[in-house]
């Protein structure tokens, strides 16, 4: 079978439909929270219908998995029941990064973040990068997709019939980085833990320079 040069998706076609939702995926920003702090029912279903597009049809967040979170020291406990800003964006974070890497790597890089940030930045900095990765990946479906050359995402060229396995690949590689980023506190986090600590050895070699100048 031959194919045209160029492949223009129509606007019912799944692919077309299921990329718009996750091209215009946007999540409520700090500001946008409730501002007054609600049971913890009326707080799952916030989230679930935050979430829901970009995962239709799963199991967002329970009851039990917030338990769980809180009782594992990953996010705050609720006072008297109810829950607030502080904690909806833990809940929100830890149920979009699970399905990418551990929990305890959610964890720890949430900390890393708001060591550098107020909650506040840190989780609208999470939105911003979210909805940015969403439409960067997904607009080549939104826009005529060229056959008879690679396709270019985001510098990743690659011919249509091999971009299933390009994107799996992608993944794993962006899995692996984020997971060796947070094992090392980031690239700065990284550049002090080896850097060599100033020790008594080292006063006493500083030392004896000195003193042979």
């Amino acid at each position: 079978m031959r194919w045209a040069s160029i492949i223009e998706l129509e606007k019912d076609h799944v692919f077309y439909k299921r990329g718009s939702e996750i091209h215009n995926f946007r999540l409520p920003r700090w500001y946008e929270l409730p501002e007054e702090e609600v049971l913890r029912q009326t707080m799952l279903k916030y989230i679930e219908e935050h979430l829901s597009p970009l995962f239709p049809g799963r199991t967002i967040i329970t009851g039990t998995m917030v338990q769980n979170y809180i009782k594992w020291g990953l996010a705050p406990r609720p006072v008297n029941r109810r829950y607030g800003r502080i904690h909806m964006v833990h809940f929100i974070v830890l149920s979009v990064l699970k399905e990418i890497i551990s929990i305890q790597y959610v964890h720890t890089g949430i900390s890393l973040l708001t060591r550098l940030m107020s909650t506040e930045l840190a989780y609208d900095s999470f939105c911003d990068q979210i909805e940015d990765s969403m439409q960067r990946v997904t607009a080549f479906l939104l826009e005529p997709i060229p056959v008879t050359k690679p396709l270019e995402i985001r510098g990743l060229k690659v011919p249509l019939e091999r971009l299933n396995l390009a994107f799996i690949c992608e993944s794993l590689a962006f899995k692996l980085i984020a997971e060796m980023f947070i094992d090392q506190q980031g690239l700065m986090g990284s550049l002090l833990l080896h850097k060599e600590p100033a020790g008594p050895e080292s006063d006493i070699n500083n030392q004896n320079e000195k003193e042979s100048k």
